[in-house]
Parts: C-alpha cells; sequence; structure tokens
C-alpha cells in the first residue's frame, strides 16, 4: 500500500543508515524532510554528507518543535521513546520505522525473517538461494543495507526479491508491513532492557505475521514453546 509523501512534513529520528537511507526516499517522494540525531556532526559527517541538500539537519540534540510540528516521525531502529516522541504521540503525529515505511513502495516479494537467535545466518542463505533463481533480489533490513535503499530497483519492483532480517525494534511500528512468507525462528530472553518482560518481547516477534494475509505463508518453529504459544491464534486461523 503505497503512501502518498508529496508536501507532508516527514521527521526522520536517528541518521545511522536506516536513518539517512529513508530521509533521502522521503525527500525524492517530495516530502519535507527534517533529520535529528543527538550527535556530533564530527561523529554524523559521512551521514550528512549523504544528505540532499534541501533536508534540513538539527543535529547535537533534538528540537521539541520539530516533533510537535511534524506530520510524520519515522524512526531508526532503536531509538527509545524519547520525552520528545512520547509529546508527539500524545498530539496525535503518526510514528512509524524505516522498514515499515519502506516496505510500502516495494513490490516484489518480501521475504521476512525474525527470531533471537540464527537470523542473519538465515537470512543470508534464503538470500543466496532467492539470488542463485535468477531473480533480482536484495538482501538486508536488520542486516546490512535497510530496505529503503531497494526502493526503486529491480529487486524492489515486481518480479524481485527482497530478503529481510527483521528485528523486534523494526518490528514495534510495524502495522502494514506483510512478508509473503515470514520466518519466526524461535525466542530466548533478550532486549529485556526495552520489554516489560519476556512475554511482551515474545509478543513484539510475532508482530511479524500480523499483516500477513490467508494467502501468505508463516514458518514457525514447532518445538520452541514461546512462539508456538504466540502463534497459537495465526496457526488456529490458517488451519480454518
Amino acid at each position: 500500500m503505497t503512501l502518498s509523501l508529496a508536501g507532508k512534513r516527514v521527521l526522520v529520528v536517528g541518521l545511522g543508515r536506516s536513518g539517512t537511507a529513508v530521509a533521502i526516499l522521503c525527500a525524492a517522494r517530495g516530502a519535507q524532510v527534517t533529520v535529528t540525531d543527538k550527535r556530533a556532526a564530527d561523529v554524523l559527517g559521512p551521514a550528512l554528507a549523504e544528505l540532499p541538500r534541501n533536508i534540513v539537519v538539527e543535529i547535537g540534540g533534538h528540537r521539541a518543535g520539530s516533533f510537535r510540528e511534524a506530520e510524520l516521525i519515522v524512526l531508526s531502529p532503536g531509538v527509545p521513546e524519547i520525552p520528545e516522541l512520547v509529546a508527539a504521540r500524545a498530539a496525535g503525529v503518526t510514528v512509524t520505522g524505516e522498514m515499515e515505511l519502506a516496505s510500502r513502495f516495494v513490490d516484489a516479494t518480501m521475504i521476512g525473517i525474525t527470531g533471537t537467535n540464527g537470523k542473519s545466518t538465515t537470512t543470508t542463505l534464503i538470500g543466496a538461494m532467492m539470488k542463485a533463481s535468477g531473480r533480482p533480489t536484495f538482501v538486508g533490513g536488520n542486516l546490512g543495507d535497510p530496505l529503503a535503499l531497494a526502493v526503486g530497483t529491480p529487486a524492489g519492483a515486481p518480479g524481485g526479491a527482497c530478503v529481510v532480517e527483521v528485528s523486534s525494534f523494526q518490528l514495534e511500528t510495524a502495522e502494514t508491513f506483510s512478508p509473503r512468507v515470514a520466518v519466526l525462528l524461535n525466542i530466548t530472553p533478550d532486549h529485556l532492557d526495552r520489554y516489560e518482560d519476556l512475554e511482551h518481547y515474545a509478543r513484539t516477534k510475532a508482530r511479524i505475521f500480523a499483516a500477513q494475509h490467508a494467502s501468505d505463508f508463516a514458518v514457525v518453529n514447532l518445538d520452541d514453546p514461546l512462539v508456538m504459544r504466540h502463534t497459537e491464534g495465526l496457526r488456529a486461523g490458517r488451519r480454518g
């Protein structure tokens, strides 16, 4: 489901690889883009050099007004719930993530892999298989290149394939992200400094299936009790 960004005030939070890529994508789609990062220019030099000149740059701290005035806020993976973000949500500003936004502009077959352990290896292997099939293939997500870089390429177009590693951080903002094939490998305690408990973390991982359609494929680890518990409703629905 493509999103119109023309003329929209977009704030990108975080200037890592994902933030830089999605800022460039939004600007190319006609958005009025501002990027914000707490880090200083000497640290962000390479990222800043990639940005088009029409993107407004705010570094060395966050300006609360930029959050309140935005029509759309795009988070880089791992950005915590900072006070400026809390206030923006309370004011009704739409908040999304780089992978969720980029997926709106990808028409290729999407294969998403998540889990606590083994997702990088699995993503790499599936990516190699898709490339061997002869289809234009993008491999990235939480592993390597952000999905935004697939937009506008043969791999991101019909007939292509995007194989993406998906972190729990990226799944926090997933709404329409809908892999044709979604894989949940396993769930073990991780990132418990960010989540309320293991159950909260597991629920977030299971969001990879939330927007799938009945004709899509869900691959789950039947030997993992947490995976089984958090996909029970999904599996019941598929049997029906």
